[in-house]
């Protein structure tokens, strides 16, 4: 395998008309080498195995990544209604303790942002907790943020590995498609002046 990876950039370099264009081959060419012993494949069989395992892991990851997104913008929602639920508790029991009705109508309407911010992120809690009154584990979801946002920059990072590799062994693939076209070509008979050779 690491002789046709070598078969393949030889041709591109005939094909490179500037210095540029040809250590642009050779980076790609130590890129496939490097792929190509990294993972031991010997022939175009395991090369397909391999690229179909990278290729499932990295759906797997990107699918685990987007779940830990999705939790964390849970989590983000959680903590700005525990915020809105902290500022506006002070406003909104002093509002319920208001016995005369008068007063009570000019202290809401004078503070009815506050008061409706504390109702909704009350209803949102009641919703989240299922109706508990169990106090807010805000430490654990803390926690939990801390560890999601760590495996999720672990994740991303193998993402990005797996799609360089992706890469590599595509190019692997193309440029082992070019030899096998490039082959018909070299294998048939030269012909001089009517005569085959």
């Amino acid at each position: 395998m690491l002789t046709a990876a070598q078969r393949v950039a030889d041709a591109n370099n005939l094909k490179a008309r500037t210095q540029k264009y040809r250590l642009n081959n050779f980076k790609k060419h130590v890129e496939t080498c490097n792929f190509l012993m990294k993972y031991h494949i010997n022939d175009g069989e395991q090369l397909a195995v391999r690229v179909g395992q990278i290729s499932d892991r990295h759906l797997a990851v990107s699918d685990r990544i987007k779940a830990i997104n999705r939790r964390l913008e849970t989590l983000e929602k959680h903590f700005l209604m525990n915020e809105c639920n902290k500022q506006n508790k002070g406003v909104y029991e002093k509002y319920a303790k208001i016995q005369d009705p008068a007063k009570k109508k000019k202290y809401g309407e004078a503070h009815e942002q506050e008061i409706n911010l504390y109702k909704e992120a009350a209803d949102y809690f009641k919703a989240v907790m299922n109706g508990r009154k169990d106090p807010l584990p805000i430490g654990k979801w803390k926690k939990e943020w801390e560890t999601l946002t760590a495996e999720k920059y672990t994740l991303v990072a193998e993402y990005y590995e797996l799609g360089d590799e992706i890469k590599a062994a595509e190019t692997i693939i193309r440029g082992l498609k070019m030899m096998e076209q490039d082959e018909p070509q070299r294998t048939q008979p030269t012909r001089a002046q009517g005569m085959e050779l």
